[in-house]
């Protein structure tokens, strides 16, 4: 906690050391570098696909330091089959902020991220890639839903800025970096 040390070695003979001080060494690792813990969550049991809905999140950072690469939230659903079939990142925050547990003080951080499920909208036009679906013959209408209807998994990841789970959490069940928090329902 003093030096708020992200990294820790030991020389000469580690094994000896890790035998003898075991229960020390464990100690200080789970307060090394930075922790994030999710301590709550919050979202509505069902959401119409393309309309805007509010995902909260509490944070803290149980370790002892900074987060100096920075991270950001992102949200992920997985299908039945368990793969990711929507993602959003929350650009507003990077966990670079929340600040370590000192002294057993803990800052939370409150997290409210607001997307679309399935993003739902108007396609743009001109777009180069809808101009060539079109000239193939395969015009996709006026509306492109990425997302059906139906039951999915609501995942929780820190990452980089464009999704990618970079951060181990404490949570079960975690694929790939990325946990599952709980079942959301998407209605047309």
């Amino acid at each position: 906690e003093k030096t708020q040390a992200s990294y820790w070695s030991i020389h000469l003979f580690p094994d000896e050391y890790l035998k003898r001080y075991r229960r020390e060494i464990n100690a200080i690792n789970r307060r090394l570098g930075y922790r994030f813990e999710l301590r709550r969550a919050e979202w509505p049991d069902e959401v119409t696909v393309g309309e805007p809905v509010a995902l909260r999140s509490d944070w803290v950072n149980v370790g002892v330091s900074w987060c100096h690469g920075g991270a950001y939230l992102t949200w992920s659903l997985r299908d039945e089959r368990g793969d990711v079939v929507w993602s959003v990142t929350d650009e507003s925050y990077s966990f670079r902020a929340a600040d370590p547990k000192l002294n057993g003080v803990e800052k939370p951080v409150r997290r409210e991220s607001t997307c679309r499920f399935g993003f739902t909208q108007r396609n743009p036009d001109p777009d180069i890639v809808l101009e060539s679906v079109r000239e193939a013959g395969m015009d996709p209408g006026e509306q492109y839903a990425m997302l059906p209807a139906g039951t999915y998994t609501l995942c929780v990841s820190l990452g980089s800025r464009t999704g990618v789970p970079e951060i181990a959490l404490p949570l079960k069940d975690g694929k790939d970096r990325v946990y599952p928090i709980g079942k959301i329902r998407g209605r047309a």
